[in-house]
This record gives C-alpha cells, structure tokens and sequence, in this order.
C-alpha cells in the first residue's frame, strides 16, 4: 500500500494558480526570445487536491500563450486514469508483404509541428493512474515519443493529479517518473484567484463573500468527514457562480431551486453561511438592468461595486469584438449580450454612463479608463452626453487615475 506523505512533507514549492502560470508563461517567453525550442522546457508537474484549479492553470497558459507570443497554442488534455496501458501504444495491424506487425499510432499523440503553433500536452490525473499505465508516461515525458511516434519540438509536456492524502484515487509517483518532472504543490490562493475571477466574470456576490470570508475558498479536503460530499473549491464556487447568474434576480430570498444548486455544490453549512451573507449585504445591479437604463440598485460594499464594473467591461469586450469582427468580415462564435429592449449601441453606453456616474469619482475613473481602451467603443462612448458631463466634471480626477484621451 502507498505511504501516506503530508503535504507539510514535500519537498516542492508551494505556489498558488495565477504564480504557476505567470511563471511558466515567462519561462516559454524566455526560451522563446533566446530562440531555443519548446521541448528545452522541462515537463512540470502539478499537485494539489480536487477542485484547486489545476486543469484551470492549463487553460489560462494556453490563453497567456496565445496572446504573449501571437501564436496558434493548442491544448491536448488527456485523463489518463481512464486509460488502458494498449491507448498508448496504438493498434497493432500486420504488414503481409514484410511478414511483420507495425502500430498505428493514436490520433491524439499526433501534433502539428508548424512553426507558428505551440502544443500543450497535458497528461491529468496521471497520480490517480495505475503504475503499469504510469510507467506508459516514461517514455511520453523523458523520451517525447510514445511506441513509434516522436513528438514535434514545439511541444510542451505537463502533468497534474491528486496528493496521496487528498482522499482521492491516488498511487504513489514512482521515483523515475518523478525525477522526469518537475514539481509544484498548487494552493488556493485568494489574491489572484480573485483576479482571475474579475476578469472571467465570477458573480459579484461569489467574489465579494469570498472578499470577506477568503478561507472559504477552499476546504481542506483533509478535514472532510466521512459521507461528506459536497464542499467548497474554487471549482464549486465557480458552479454557484453560474447559478446566480442563471437564477438570482438581484433581489428578495432566493428560490428553492437556487438554493439546492449552492448547498448542492458547496454543501449545506456553507450554503446557508452564503445565502445569508447575500440577504445582509443587500441587492446588487442585473446587467441586463444597466443596459436597458432600469437599474436603480448601487452596491453596498466595494468589493461588489468592483465586480459590477467587471462585469459591464466584460459585456463592453465582446461588444468590441463583435464589432471588430465586422469590421474585418470575420465571423466569431462566443455570444455577446444582446442590447436590451432593441436598443441601438448608442443607447446601451449612455444608459452604462448614467450608471457609472452614480459611483463614486475613483470607481468611474477606473471604468471610463479601461473602457476607452477599447478601440471600437472608444469613440461612441466619448459621443455619449453622460460620458461628457461627466469629464468635464471630474477631468483631474480621470487624469489623476491614468486615463487620458
């Protein structure tokens, strides 16, 4: 049976999401500029319990990536606990006129090799694999081949799984794979988890009782009583992020169904302790509201304001790319939140205007400065008669804040 190894125990840093990513991001930039290959990156290793945000990291370094380097980056996420030691190797087929058996390599380990391209190869879960299907990895990691095929050299090779006191399914690493690696212990960190959720849109109620309670973040799985299944990480937060903003008004109790999605995601106990830290903090502002010129509710704690403007600067980004897109007779496919009531763009920024001057001086520069940045909004939010009265009014503060025209 595998030891038991505390996580006080390992000889590995200690870093949270935004930390790892940040530094594997300006690791790639590194070799990039001194003009060496993808594969001089070695494979690293993330460890961390259920729900930390590991798989997450992979895709905000596929998104960092693209946008540092102008590069296609292409993400291949294979679970390997859910495969068998044959998925590696591929198909055996025979070749008659050579009396022999070749392999037919699994279209998976087949990447592109183009010079403007990137490729990640993220081997999840593999702690939580068999060791007979672990020592497959070896010559994935080590080698960058597997059976017949040798992988490009601009791919990347990562690997993420559960710590063996994680209550999970977990096998010890065997020691040569291990030293193929290096490692990192992931945390859940609130600093930039919090940053990660501004800019992805995390409800502004998630954000702003995480704010107040940041060891509610993540509990340690460690301290999970037998039969107790639903906890809080910052994966489930995200799940009871997307059930306010499909179920929430923005006011009143929350309906029954609400109420069984969060206690559901996070358990019970912390549920409760969540809803009735919304019933306290009061109302906050519907997008939908904003848009359509109706909102009359202001948030109460700054912490909620900031996620109100986040939220109204991620509508105001797919605005612009819509626009851009158009501009460029490009098609993209994300949805953009339609403008209420059929109201024309014109309309929508005055009635966002009008919002923000309602805030206080330092929140409204903070917005109008990011939202002139914004190539295609730029000039029709500079055209809105709020936008104006209000400059005129608070120039020096605008300036003060960094915004500038």
């Amino acid at each position: 049976m595998a030891e038991m190894v505390d996580v006080l125990e390992l000889n590995i840093p200690s870093v949270s999401v935004g930390a790892f990513v940040k530094e594997t991001v300006e690791y790639c930039e590194a070799v990039i500029r001194t003009g060496a290959l993808m594969n001089t990156v070695d494979p690293r290793f993330l460890w961390g319990p259920a729900g930390v945000g590991k798989s997450a990291a992979l895709q905000q370094i596929r998104q960092e990536l693209a946008l540092k380097t102008g590069k296609t980056v292409i993400l291949r996420d294979i679970r390997v606990m859910l495969r068998a030691l044959t998925d590696f190797m591929g198909v055996p087929f025979p070749d008659r006129e050579r009396h022999i058996t070749e392999w037919l390599p699994p279209e998976e380990f087949l990447f592109d090799d183009s010079e403007d391209v990137i490729n990640i190869l993220f081997l999840d879960e593999l702690s939580s694999a068999p060791r007979q299907v672990q020592a497959a990895a070896y010559q994935i990691v080590y080698d960058r081949a597997i059976g017949t095929v040798t992988f490009p050299s601009n791919l990347l090779i990562m690997g993420a799984g559960n710590r063996l006191n994680d209550k999970g399914v977990s096998y010890e690493m065997p020691l040569p794979l291990a030293n193929r690696f290096k490692h990192y212990n992931i945390t859940a960190d609130i600093v930039s988890w919090q940053e990660w959720a501004k800019k992805t849109g995390v409800h502004p109620l998630v954000t702003g009782y995480l704010a107040d309670h940041p060891e509610k973040l993540l509990r340690n799985t460690r301290d999970l009583k037998k039969g107790e299944l639903a906890y809080p990480s910052p994966r489930t937060w995200e799940f009871v992020s997307r059930d306010m903003h499909l179920l929430y008004s923005g006011s009143g109790a929350f309906p029954d169904s609400l109420h069984n999605n969060i206690c559901s995601s996070i358990g019970l106990p912390e549920g409760l302790e969540f809803e009735a830290w919304c019933r306290t903090n009061g109302d906050i502002p519907v997008l939908a509201d904003i848009l359509a010129g109706r909102c009359r509710i202001l948030p109460k704690k700054q912490d909620v304001a900031w996620a109100a403007i986040r939220t109204i600067l991620a509508y105001l980004d797919k605005v612009n790319a819509r626009l851009l897109a158009q501009e460029t007779g490009k098609i993209i496919s994300d949805n953009v939140v339609s403008a209420q009531n059929d109201l024309s763009l014109d309309d929508v920024l005055e009635n966002i205007c009008r919002y923000i001057n309602r805030l206080p001086v330092d929140f409204a520069s903070s917005f109008y400065r990011e939202a002139l940045e914004k190539n295609e909004i730029r000039l029709p939010l500079m055209r809105c008669a709020s936008f104006t009265t209000w400059i005129r009014l608070n120039r020096r503060a605008f300036e003060k804040a960094g915004g500038g025209f």
